[in-house]
């Protein structure tokens, strides 16, 4: 019972700096018959999660594919999926190492190394939840959007609990996070997701 919330726990702390309090909360809550909801605390602002991030660019979503995405701390996995994002702008973050090995996540998306986009990359790969109560956030094939990631050792994580959203609803993000350190935007309408 306990292992289907697992995934929660993870994005909780896959969530840079979280407080102790809240990381026994969110462990006491997970551990609740019935407890299967994702609660979220406030975002920060767009320059704090930008700070606390491993990655923040504006993507499109090239393909979205089942994964087995790695736990906090531990060698277990839970079911998540990967999402292939081409690159079309990114800003400095504040976690991860400088660079970013060029490509995705290795087999099955349990990957080896933290991410971090540097200029000559065009694609990026980031797991999620399936959602429910993983915290998982519903990407779309063919739309963009402004992705806040997570850095755990080995992969790059993103959930509704961080500011990750569609890029049609993101300009007041995108205005405070200022001028992106690669950007590949043309003048274009954003994509909009289905509803």
């Amino acid at each position: 019972m306990i292992g289907r919330f697992l995934p929660l726990v993870a994005l909780l702390l896959a969530t840079p700096a979280p407080s102790p309090c809240s990381v026994v909360a969110a462990r006491l809550a997970s551990s609740m018959p019935g407890a299967a909801r994702c609660d979220c605390m406030t975002p920060p602002s767009p320059r704090e999660a930008q700070a606390q991030a491993a990655a923040v660019f504006i993507g499109v979503v090239d393909s979205i594919s089942p994964a087995r995405l790695p736990l906090h701390g531990r060698a277990e996995t839970y079911e998540g999926r990967q999402v292939r994002f081409r690159i079309v702008a990114a800003w400095p973050s504040g976690r991860g190492p400088r660079r970013v090995a060029k490509g995705s996540l290795p087999p099955r998306g349990v990957a080896d190394a933290a991410y971090r986009p540097a200029p000559q990359d065009s694609v990026l790969v980031v797991g999620t939840g399936l959602g429910g109560g993983d915290c998982g956030f519903a990407f779309h094939q063919g739309v963009t959007y402004l992705v806040y990631a997570s850095g755990l050792p080995g992969a790059l994580l993103t959930g509704i609990c961080q500011r990750t959203r569609p890029e049609a609803e993101a300009s007041s993000d995108v205005a405070a996070l200022g001028q992106p350190g690669v950007d590949r935007r043309e003048r274009r309408a954003p994509t909009i997701p289905p509803r």
